[in-house]
C-alpha cells in the first residue's frame, strides 16, 4: 500500500495499492444453503482512502479515513452471461502510536 502524504505542515493523506481477498465462507441468506462452490476463491483488486490525521503529541495520532475496495475480477464461476465484483467501502477512526 502507497501512503501519500501532502507536506509535513498538512494532515490530509491518501493511500492506494492492491489487494487479494480470500472467500472464508459463502451462504445465501433466504434459505441458509452454502454456496461456497458457485464463487472463486480468491479475488484481487485496488484499495484506496484518504484520510486526516490531528496530533496529540510527537508519537500519537488520532486519524480519521474514508477508504474503499474495488475488485477487477468475476468472482462467479459459472454465471458467464452476468459479471460479478466485490466492492467495499468504510469510515474509519484510530490512534496511531510512532514506536521508536
Amino acid at each position: 500500500m502507497i501512503n501519500w502524504h501532502f507536506g509535513k505542515t498538512h494532515n490530509w493523506y491518501f493511500n492506494f495499492g492492491p489487494y487479494v481477498g480470500f472467500l472464508m465462507s459463502a451462504e445465501e441468506s433466504r434459505f441458509g444453503l452454502n454456496i461456497e462452490d458457485e464463487f472463486f476463491k480468491t479475488d484481487w483488486g485496488i484499495a484506496f482512502g484518504i484520510g486526516y490525521k490531528i496530533p496529540i503529541c510527537d508519537t500519537v495520532k488520532l486519524f480519521f479515513e474514508c477508504d474503499g475496495q474495488a475488485s477487477v475480477t468475476n468472482i462467479s464461476k459459472y454465471n458467464k452471461e452476468q459479471k460479478y465484483f466485490n466492492s467495499r467501502s468504510a469510515l474509519n477512526a484510530g490512534v496511531s502510536i510512532r514506536l521508536k
